[in-house]
């Protein structure tokens, strides 16, 4: 594996059994899990037991489905700036979804008050094959949200308003539509 390659979350995967058989994958993660655990060779990871293993052993053997195909991080209250870039940059986010945003005041990530950007907004939750709900907002943690389209926040939203805005994840509905995750 190289340093910038992409990971795959294990939550969510198709798995080709015949070609996963063909190419020893269960072995290789077995004997990787091995190496780690013995006072000769390990250990070969800083952190969890399954994860990382699994990680190496199909690095390079497997076929990315697609940002549409697992649309994550549902139950997210704030964003990044470099996730908004990143979507920019594939052209996943429409300038649309700009009008909703606002620096993170109150619920925000350990350390990310006044950097990264509220609400959570999935600009591909639309296109998606499957929602994947990560996160501290997961709809059975904040009850029933609404189906409707939801407009841009007024300016002039006070402390209260803000911080409730702040636990409202936002998905993409169309390219000029946003509404509550969860609905």
């Amino acid at each position: 594996a190289k340093k910038k390659t992409c990971v795959v979350n294990r939550g969510v995967v198709l798995i080709d059994t015949a070609r996963w058989a063909a190419l020893n994958i269960t072995g290789a993660i077995e004997a990787l899990v091995r190496a780690h655990l013995s006072k000769r060779a390990g250990p070969l990871w800083r952190s969890g037991v399954s994860q990382p293993p699994f990680l190496l052993a199909i690095a390079g053997r497997y076929t990315d489905l697609g940002a549409e195909y697992n649309v994550r991080g549902l139950g997210r209250g704030d964003i990044a700036p470099e996730e908004i870039t990143h979507y920019k940059d594939k052209q996943f986010w429409r300038p649309y979804f700009d009008r909703f945003l606002k620096k993170c005041e109150f619920n925000c990530c350990a350390g990310c008050k006044g950097w990264a950007m509220t609400p959570f907004v999935s600009p591909l939750a639309h296109r998606a094959k499957i929602l994947h709900y990560n996160g501290r907002l997961k709809p059975d943690k904040a009850g029933r949200r609404s189906p409707e389209p939801v407009s841009p926040p007024a300016n002039n939203l006070d402390a209260k308003q803000r911080a409730a805005r702040e636990q409202v994840p936002l998905c993409s509905c169309g390219d000029q539509c946003l509404q509550e995750c969860a609905a």
